[in-house]
C-alpha cells in the first residue's frame, strides 16, 4: 500500500479544522450570548403592558423576533471563519486528496452524539453561502406559566396613592417576570438548557451545517 504524505496530513489538517470550528462555534455563542440577554431586556422594555401580557400564553412569536437575528448573525460569523480555515488546507491539499475523504471524515460528527440529532436534519447539500439563510432554528415546547392579569377597570380607577405605587410595583413583576421567563427559554433554544446532550439547539445546529457546508466545499474540490 502507498502512502502518500500530502494526503495524509491534509487529512489530518482537516480533522484537526473540525475540531476547532467546533470549539470555536461554541466560544463565539458563549460570548454573544450577553447581547442577546440585552436584546430581550430591549425588547421587553419596549414592548406595552398589554403585548408582555398577551405574550406570556405563547412565548414563541416574541422569542422568534429575537433570537432569529442573532442566530442568523452567528451562522455568518461562523461560516466564514469555517470558509477561511477550510481554504487554507485546499489551497495546500493535493488536488483530489479529500474529496473521497469527506464522505467519512465530516459525517463522523454524527458519531460524537453531541450533534447526532442536528445532523440529521441539515440539508444534505448545503454551501457557507447559504448558512445563514437555512431555516434550523429551533423552538422546543415549553410549559405556559399563568400570567399575572391586571384586571377590573373600576377598580384600578379607584385606587389610592398607595394603590398606584402597588400597580407599577405589579406592571414592573410583570415584565421582570416575562423577561426571565423569555431569557430562560433563549438558553434552552441556543445551548439546550433542560434538553438532553443530543438535542437539537442553535449551537449543535450551526455546528452541524457549518461542517456540512464544508463537506459540499470537499466533495465539489
Amino acid at each position: 500500500m502507498t502512502f502518500n504524505l500530502s494526503t495524509i496530513e491534509a487529512q489530518l489538517k482537516l480533522l484537526s479544522w473540525r475540531d476547532t470550528q467546533l470549539q470555536s462555534i461554541t466560544a463565539q455563542f458563549e460570548g454573544a450570548w450577553p447581547g442577546l440577554e440585552l436584546a430581550i431586556k430591549n425588547h421587553v422594555a419596549s414592548m406595552s403592558l398589554w403585548g408582555v401580557t398577551r405574550a406570556h400564553y405563547d412565548i414563541g412569536p416574541i422569542a422568534g423576533e429575537i433570537i432569529v437575528p442573532w442566530a442568523e448573525e452567528q451562522g455568518r460569523i461562523a461560516a466564514a471563519r469555517a470558509e477561511e480555515g477550510l481554504a487554507e488546507i485546499l489551497a495546500s491539499a493535493p488536488h483530489g486528496a479529500l474529496s473521497d475523504y469527506a464522505s467519512t471524515a465530516l459525517p463522523a460528527i454524527a458519531g460524537v452524539s453531541l450533534l447526532a440529532a442536528s445532523v440529521l436534519v441539515v440539508p444534505a447539500v448545503v454551501s457557507y453561502a447559504t448558512v445563514a439563510s437555512v431555516s434550523f432554528v429551533v423552538f422546543t415546547t415549553t410549559t405556559v406559566s399563568t400570567p399575572i392579569l391586571l384586571v377590573g377597570g373600576a377598580a384600578i380607577a379607584a385606587l389610592s396613592m398607595t394603590g398606584t405605587k402597588a400597580l407599577g410595583h405589579a406592571t414592573d413583576r410583570i415584565r421582570s417576570h416575562f423577561e426571565d421567563r423569555l431569557t430562560r427559554y433563549a438558553r434552552t433554544v441556543v445551548f439546550g438548557d433542560g434538553l438532553a446532550p443530543s438535542a437539537r439547539c442553535l449551537l449543535n445546529d450551526t455546528q452541524a451545517i457549518v461542517l456540512r457546508a464544508g463537506q459540499t466545499s470537499l466533495e465539489t474540490f
